[in-house]
């Protein structure tokens, strides 16, 4: 087998399917590995299944998709933390409430 073989036959699938002519065989790596990413699953899980020798070669590569799921994280923390402040915020007003309807 020759060593582009794959890559000239993806390439060739690619052109038929009339999808960007630049997109690399490699660039499915990529895809996957970020995806399983966004998704949650394990930096370690992740290294694993692409064969790399340690997690800190995955978490350089794919550093770009571990921020974006860094401030997605903070985001959702900050909605949780405001709903029960809001809800403590009820509660508070709740028992005052009760507290003058009682005197």
């Amino acid at each position: 087998m020759e060593p582009d073989y794959i890559t000239r036959h993806f390439h060739r699938l690619v052109i038929s399917l009339e999808e960007d002519p630049n997109i690399r065989f490699h660039d499915l790596r990529h895809g996957f590995a970020a995806m399983l990413l966004s998704e949650g699953i394990s930096l370690k899980v992740v290294s694993d299944m692409l064969g790399h020798s340690s997690i800190l070669i995955t978490g350089n590569i794919y550093a770009r998709v571990l921020e974006e799921m860094r401030a997605e994280a903070i985001s959702k923390l900050d909605m949780l933390l405001g709903k029960q402040k809001a809800s403590k915020v009820a509660g508070v007003e709740k028992d005052a409430l009760a507290l003058k309807n009682e005197a």
